[in-house]
Parts: C-alpha cells; structure tokens; sequence
C-alpha cells in the first residue's frame, strides 16, 4: 500500500490522527488541506481514505481494493454524502436528459453510468453516460437476447453479459455465449471482450439479485455466479407465482408464494471455490439449508444489507426491505436469522420485522439500492390526479434513507414532491414523459449517483432513453 512521506514530523503518532478523523466527514478532511502543510500531507494519505471508506456510514460500492485509487475513494465518498445530506431534507432537484431514437431492443444501466443496448443493426452497444463516448461491444444475430450484470471483486470491476438465442416459436432459448468485459475507473471505454462458449443451457434468461451480487437465472431454474463464474442448478419450486430471488455473500434466498397469505422462504447456501473458475457448461447442485413460512406475501423483496456472521452463536444475518400492502404500503426490515447448518438437515430460520414508513397504497414499488453494510437510500413514486394540471395528473415522488447496520434499523421518510417534467427533452414531451414514467416495465435506479433511467415505448417498440438524476 503506498505511503505519504510528510514533510515534517506529525504532533501526534499517525494512527491516533486517522483515528480522530475517522469521526470526520469526506468533505471536512477535503477542506482541512487548506490549513497547513501538514493537513494538506494527512488529507492526502491513502492509508486515511481507505480507513475512511471502510467506516463512512452512506452508500457506496464495495471497496476499498487495491485497484481503486485514492482519487476514486475519495470522489466517491464526497459525492455520496452531498447526496446524502439532502436527500431527504429538501425540495426535488432533478437533471433530466434524453437518448432520443435509439430504438433498442433490450437495455440495461450497469455501474450507473454504461448503458448497454442492442440496436437495429444487430450491434451490441454500449453508450458511457458521463462521457457520451460510444462502442460497438459484440455482433450479434437478429435472434440473439442478453442479460447483463456488473460484478465487483478485488481483481477489480468487470460486466458479465449473456447472450442468447431466442430460437422458434415454441422452442426453448438456448444459451450462446458469456462476454466478460474489464471496467477501468478513469477510462471512457470498456475493455475487449473476453469470450467464455457455454453450449448446453436452455431456459429463457432473466436477471435479478441486487449490486454487485447480482446472478443470472432462467426457467430452469440454473444460475450463473458472476463472481465465480460457476453454474448450479436449484430445484423446482411449487409456487403459483414465479419466486422471488436474491442472492448474498453466503446464501441463495427464495421466496416461493404458496397461496396469497403464505410464502415459504427458503435458503440455499452458496460454496465458495478457493480461486475463480473459468466459466462451462458444468452445473452443480445447490444445498437447502434452511426454510421457514411467513402469512404474508411481500413486494418488493430488496438486500438492504449482506450476511453478517455472528462468531457468538454462529448464525448468519441478512435484512431485507420488503412492503405488504394493507390499504397503505407498509414498509419494513426484514431479518432472516440463519443458524449454522447441520450436516444434511434442513433447519428452521427466524423471521424477525421491524416497521419502517408507510405511503399510500397505489404507489410504484419502491425503488433502493446502497451498500452492502446496510446504508440505503431510494424512492417510492406515486401517480395523483390534479386538477391544476393540464393533463389531469401529476408524478409525485418521496425519497427514504434506511440505516440497516445497527440492531435496530431506522429510515428517513421525506415529503412528496412533484416532478416537473420538462416540457421538450430531447424531443419528448412533457406527456410522453410523465406517462412512461410509472407505466413503463424497465427500469433502472442506481443509489450511488441517484440516478433514475426509464425507457419510452410508442406502443409497438421502445424509442427513447431517459434518465434522472434526482437530489
């Protein structure tokens, strides 16, 4: 790790210095480089920022690794809180912006700023939001879909992207190849593809999870660990709707709805090779460890903090932020307490919830993200009638903070706001907008930026891209 040499020698030994500035925020231990000489050395230090980004209590990716820079915790980390700091507690500030006449077929916002799409050419592309710099990445046929998921390790950042064939009518889409592309902090492109055959699979692919555990999983019911690039198979679930699942550090968590006033949670403990592997066709079997029931049927299901290993009783915590609609939408913390599994026996989970906030019933699911030690911030969106309003109705949104890392687990709820859409955005009107904004089926929120994407659709095919990054 690299050290700071100081022009002088410190007051006070260095560690004890980090240790008070750990107390401060990024943006004070910014502004102390203009005292003296030697604030401006102990600010720069990447020991200090690393200590920092360890302990700081916003939202912010996994880190710190060796590979990120002192520049990037420290941008980081700046940005966060000035988000942070008024999320909720003032007025709706937005920036709007358009990709007009893209015309993709598929989309996904990866790391908040890389929009990846397939076009009419049969081009996958990808378009850097902070840069506008764009890149063809593969050639795909006309038949090809993708899936794609960033994935976040100490060999760095890397975008996982599945492609596959839709095939006949009738017939199974079948899996075609994996891309895995290199994500550099400073760069405007992505690195060449590496490309990894993976014949054999068929099932219709989906993504889901939460960053940077996300995972693929498709209608027979295989998943693809981005981290490790292994395959495992889980089996059937009897659920009347498709299950909801989430995968975390050490568990595969599924939630199958039973009946409308019962779910079987269950979990499925995911091994961990010594060293990553190559990506193939081999598919090993996933173990059940634990399951519990639950009266209730939630929606949405969102990680709002990663496995916490109690070395005390040796059970395994995870959190959840789940809504149940009762007249309202109540939204609360969801504990699943794990203990440690027994050799070939499924075990009971606890199931423990606290109440959070409420919002009114006929509001869009919540949408959350932060990091995975439990500092969360989102939105919920709300359509209202108005009479004011030209067209009768008006978007109103109400952004939340959540501190899940503590035992108790508390959440900041701030007052609705209306979106003023802007009347021209990059040729959209201010209807078209506003419209699409609660009705469209893809959508992206990155908590990190703040920044919220959704696509437009005429009635026959998506044509515009827009993006908000709220404050």
């Amino acid at each position: 790790m690299p050290k700071i040499s100081y022009s002088r020698p410190l007051p006070f030994p260095v560690e004890l210095i980090f240790k008070v500035l750990s107390f401060v925020n990024a943006r004070d231990i910014v502004r102390l480089r203009t005292v003296s000489k030697q604030f401006y050395d102990i600010a720069h230090d990447p020991q200090l920022w690393r200590a920092l980004y360890v302990t700081s209590c916003v939202p912010r990716p996994p880190g710190p690794f060796l590979w990120q820079s002192t520049e990037c915790l420290e941008r980081t980390l700046v940005q966060s809180e000035q988000l942070s700091r008024k999320w909720t507690s003032e007025p709706l500030k937005f920036a709007a912006r358009a990709l007009p006449d893209l015309y993709p077929t598929q989309w996904a916002l990866l790391f908040g700023r890389w929009f990846i799409w397939t076009d009419d050419t049969t081009n996958l592309r990808s378009h850097n939001l902070d840069t506008g710099v764009e890149q063809v990445l593969w050639q795909v046929e006309e038949s090809s879909r993708f899936v794609a998921c960033p994935t976040t390790s100490v060999d760095g950042r890397m975008i996982n992207i599945i492609l596959y064939d839709v095939g006949e009518v009738g017939s199974p889409p079948t899996v075609t190849n994996l891309l895995e592309y290199q994500v550099h902090e400073d760069s405007c492109s992505l690195s060449d593809a590496v490309s990894h055959g993976i014949p054999g699979l068929q099932g219709r692919l989906r993504t889901n999870g939460q960053v940077p555990y996300g995972f693929y999983f498709d209608e027979g019911n295989h998943m693809l660990d981005s981290k490790t690039g292994s395959f495992y198979k889980l089996p059937p679930f009897n659920s009347i709707w498709r299950p909801k699942v989430i995968l975390t550090k050490t568990h595969l968590i599924a939630l199958c709805i039973m009946s409308h006033t019962a779910t079987l949670v269950r979990a499925f403990i995911i091994p961990h090779p010594p060293s990553p592997t190559p990506p193939h066709a081999t598919v090993n079997e996933l173990c059940l460890t634990h399951e519990a029931h639950m009266d209730e049927c939630p929606s949405p299901v969102l990680l709002i903090r990663d496995s916490v290993f109690d070395t005390i009783t040796r059970s395994t915590n995870l959190r959840f932020l789940v809504g149940f609609d009762d007249h309202q939408t109540n939204y609360c913390c969801l504990d699943l307490t794990l203990p440690e599994p027994s050799s070939g026996e499924v075990m009971p989970m606890s199931i423990r919830i606290q109440d959070l906030f409420a919002v009114d019933c006929d509001s869009e699911p919540a949408l959350a993200g932060g990091s995975a030690d439990g500092h969360v911030r989102g939105f919920v969106s709300r359509l209202t009638g108005d009479d004011s309003c030209p067209h009768g109705d008006v978007i109103n949104i109400q952004k939340f903070t959540i501190d899940a890392s503590q035992e108790k687990c508390t959440a900041v709820l701030g007052e609705p706001a209306p979106v003023a859409f802007p009347q021209n955005l990059g040729g959209i009107s201010a209807m078209i907008s506003r419209f699409n904004f609660t009705s469209n089926m893809s959508q992206e929120f990155d908590a990190i930026r703040g920044r919220f994407c959704y696509d437009i659709d005429n009635g026959s095919r998506l044509t515009d891209i827009v993006f908000f990054d709220l404050e």
